[in-house]
């Protein structure tokens, strides 16, 4: 993925994919750096927010994540991940209401129950 960038840096697609690969590797660094090129070349990336918000997760810069996820939301209403990973990064700021609400509007949007959003609404109403 990195050749392929190299050789053509506007593929906003490829740094998005970049940034989610490192992610998955705990690269979160590396990630953050990725996915805010995939946004400068396309603002309105279906994805990119979301993974950055994980890659600032991963890094413990909860408030930003937060901030990158409502963004994710704001593009992509039905994103069911982003929602998720957002309650998740409440439950770290211990804002346990936001949290709940960011949870539940999971469980409204998904067609089958998440065992991971319903264990971390399970945290947040204890």
């Amino acid at each position: 993925m990195e050749t392929l960038l190299a050789k053509d840096p506007d593929f906003s697609n490829g740094w998005n994919f970049l940034g989610w690969l490192y992610n998955q590797h705990g690269r979160y660094k590396l990630a953050a750096i990725a996915l805010l090129k995939a946004i400068e070349a396309n603002p309105f990336d279906p994805y990119a927010y979301n993974n950055l918000g994980q890659a600032l997760a991963g890094q413990k810069k909860y408030e930003e994540a937060v901030s990158q996820y409502l963004k994710q939301i704001e593009i992509n209403k039905g994103d069911v991940y982003a929602y998720g990973n957002l309650g998740r990064v409440y439950l770290e700021l211990n804002q346990n209401q936001k949290a709940q609400d960011a949870l539940e509007a999971v469980a409204a949007l998904s067609a089958k129950p998440d065992p991971y959003v319903q264990f971390n609404l399970g945290r947040a109403y204890f």
